[in-house]
């Protein structure tokens, strides 16, 4: 067994060689070249890295809430970004690495803002100051999406169509079972005390934080899932309808139709509503009452926008900038990324994530401080030591060794405060779970006092 394991291990390092040869490579071509970018009047301002796990593999997925970039990996590693300087904020291991792990989502809660993922079939509760995990939920199924938090329950979207109501507390110790029609593969959208998710037979669903269903609406055509909020929930259905809906009542308010099919949600950022189709085109609406103001072919994904100008990705990879200045929109092709755009409804910062992990941040060289679409400035991390930063902005090696930052877990032969986690010899059994939630059998649907009214 000792020959058997350092064979193993000798194996594991030359692997783990090689995919930090491949991340370099595919980080640089992630780049946008600075000739392209100053052409166009944008500069880089930061890059960073997320904690891809060399040995692991695995994707990375990221958000932007409230002026900080989250990063998770399909692998449970957490980072969080100042979305301004690109210093790290936190970083942490959630779960299980050998299991998949979906998100992030956000919650703004009355304590504090909440980042909420899955992992496999446990969903995590955490603190978005710190990293901290505060609470830890496991599930009578699996989760199709990451959780939202609304009043002391954490509600659980679960692939079948039914969603959990954890509690939270332990005041609250009924546990809240709704069947919908449907399976849910997005995260439910906290409105106030309130949660709206869809399904995937076109249902828009809102439940008070007491787990009463409040109403269901449906439109002519399935709907588009998750809702774009901004005080009105915008819904696109699937043959190119836009729906403004109240999300108190689920009145609709107005209708606009797109013309060509939709298979993207809607986004919505400073008093526009953003709707992309499969022609492609970006088409944007007043949100107030549903008129058409521009639209623009060879793109369909939102990514920021900055007073007179709005940037948007098409299909094929390019960014193009859209100057809605101009009668009707006039596009200017950019570059063509190799990375995934981040969609930022808060301010004019362009943030880019490639499969690699690399992170970087964009912004129009007479902006240098973000100009957010709510009027506030940007927000400043209590951190002083992990603001420092030049007065040039930082464009090094973004692999290089982040020996100073901690908890860092890239490396697969550092000690760990659970070896069992990242042991290939180890047993499921050795795994911590998480504590007994309360749930217990939910039995057959029919005895669930909570089952679909409609």
């Amino acid at each position: 067994m000792p020959a058997l394991r350092s064979k193993y291990v000798r194996r594991l390092s030359l692997l783990t060689v090689l995919a930090v040869i491949l991340r370099v490579a595919t980080g640089d071509a992630a780049l946008v070249d600075r000739a392209e970018l100053k052409d166009a009047g944008l500069m880089r301002a930061w890059t960073a890295q997320a904690p891809i796990d060399n040995y692991r593999g695995g994707g990375v997925t990221a958000i932007v809430h409230r002026g900080v970039v989250y990063a998770l990996t399909t692998r449970g590693q957490l980072r969080a970004f100042d979305g301004e300087t690109g210093a790290t904020l936190w970083t942490n291991r959630v779960g299980d690495p050998r299991r998949r792990s979906l998100g992030p989502a956000i919650s703004d809660t009355r304590d504090g803002v909440r980042v909420c993922l899955t992992n496999g079939s446990n969903v995590y509760k955490i603190d978005a100051n710190t990293g901290a995990v505060l609470k830890v939920v496991s599930t009578p199924g699996a989760p199709g999406a990451p959780p939202a938090i609304a009043g002391k329950r954490m509600f659980v979207p679960l692939v079948d169509g039914r969603v959990i109501g954890a509690p939270l507390t332990e005041e609250t110790l009924i546990s809240w079972n709704y069947k919908s029609v449907g399976e849910i593969f997005a995260s439910p959208v906290p409105v106030k005390d309130s949660v709206l998710w869809t399904t995937s037979q076109g249902f828009l669903y809102a439940a008070s934080a007491d787990g009463s269903v409040r109403y269901r609406f449906r439109g002519a055509a399935p709907l588009v899932g998750p809702p774009a909020v901004d005080e009105v929930a915008y819904l696109p259905t699937t043959t190119g309808l836009l729906y403004a809906i109240d999300p108190e009542n689920g009145r609709q308010l107005w209708r606009a139709s797109v013309g060509d099919d939709v298979q993207m949600p809607a986004v919505v950022a400073a008093g526009v509503a953003y709707v992309g189709s499969t022609a492609p085109a970006l088409h944007a609406y007043d949100a107030a009452d549903g008129r058409p103001l521009w639209s623009i072919d060879g793109v369909n994904q939102f990514v920021s926008s900055s007073g007179d100008r709005v940037y948007a990705v098409g299909p094929d990879g390019r960014l193009a900038m859209v100057n809605i200045a101009s009668e009707g929109g006039e596009a200017r092709w950019i570059s063509r990324l190799n990375a995934r755009a981040i969609t930022n409804t808060e301010s004019d910062r362009l943030y880019l994530v490639s499969d690699s992990g690399l992170i970087q941040c964009l912004h129009e060289e007479s902006l240098t401080s973000a100009r957010r679409h709510d009027g506030a400035p940007a927000p400043q991390a209590d951190n002083d030591a992990k603001n420092e930063t030049t007065e040039e902005p930082r464009e090094s090696d973004p692999f290089e060794d982040d020996a100073d930052e901690q908890p860092i877990d890239d490396d697969p032969f550092a000690d760990e405060p659970n070896d069992a986690e990242d042991d290939p010899f180890a047993t499921d059994d050795s795994i911590d779970e998480p504590e007994d939630d309360g749930f217990g059998d939910f039995g057959a649907d029919e005895d669930d006092p909570f089952a679909d009214p409609f």
